[in-house]
């Protein structure tokens, strides 16, 4: 099975009363949080024009902040507290 775009980055198999169950997960490029694709529904996904990378529901309609770039923030905010002995 193809992923999202070709970009998916994992998936997972669960087996439970109705049987096995496989679905494929991508990771958010605003919050780093593992999501589920539902394959009949590939319009749920959204899609950052600016970072170029799929998002969850909850940052879709959101600002671009990439992760990477709100970690980078926070060890420079931590730094700068450590420079001033806080």
């Amino acid at each position: 099975m193809p992923g999202i775009w070709n970009r998916t980055e994992g998936a997972f198999t669960e087996s439970g009363p109705l049987g096995v169950v496989r679905s494929e997960t991508f990771t958010c490029v605003h919050c780093s949080g593992l999501q589920e694709v539902n394959v009949r529904a590939r319009s749920e996904v959204g899609w950052c024009r600016k970072c170029n990378g799929p998002t969850c529901n909850g940052c879709a309609g959101k600002k671009c902040t990439p992760y990477e770039k709100k970690m980078a923030m926070a060890e420079a905010r931590a730094a700068a507290l450590r420079s001033y002995g806080l």
